[in-house]
């Protein structure tokens, strides 16, 4: 994302499982981003709709390729955040299903499975829906 604090991180690019229904990666959310100097001064934390963009913007971009989603994304829906998200890198999950893709923001894990996507993430920080 273009001046946004948020960003797939190029050391650890999104991959697609083997099944073609789930992209995994990191999001990085740059703690020296102007934004975090007012949101919040010495307790910085990345807001939602930073985090929904990340997520659509990383949608578009799976979109482009031959297993992307079959539709247009119309809604983000049911987002929760279950807790604050402090600038960083964050493992993200995201499963195609019938009414759209099944988001999930995770702190990073120690290990990874096929090719990148990991088994059996930590419990999500953030859920939510990007509908068809």
């Amino acid at each position: 994302m273009t001046g946004m604090p948020g960003s797939r991180d190029t050391a650890a690019p999104a991959s697609a499982c083997a099944r073609r229904a789930v992209r995994c990666g990191v999001f990085r959310f740059d703690p020296a981003h102007p934004l975090f100097a007012d949101h919040f001064p010495g307790a910085p934390v990345v807001p939602g709709s930073c985090i929904v963009l990340a997520f659509a913007d990383e949608a578009a971009r799976w979109a482009d390729g031959p297993a992307g989603p079959p539709r247009p994304i119309r809604e983000a829906r049911g987002f929760r955040f279950r807790r604050f998200v402090t600038p960083g890198d964050y493992a993200f999950r995201m499963e195609r299903t019938d009414d759209g893709l099944r988001c999930s923001l995770h702190a990073l894990a120690p290990a990874v499975g096929e090719e990148g996507c990991v088994a059996a993430p930590p419990a999500p920080l953030v859920t939510g829906v990007l509908a068809w």
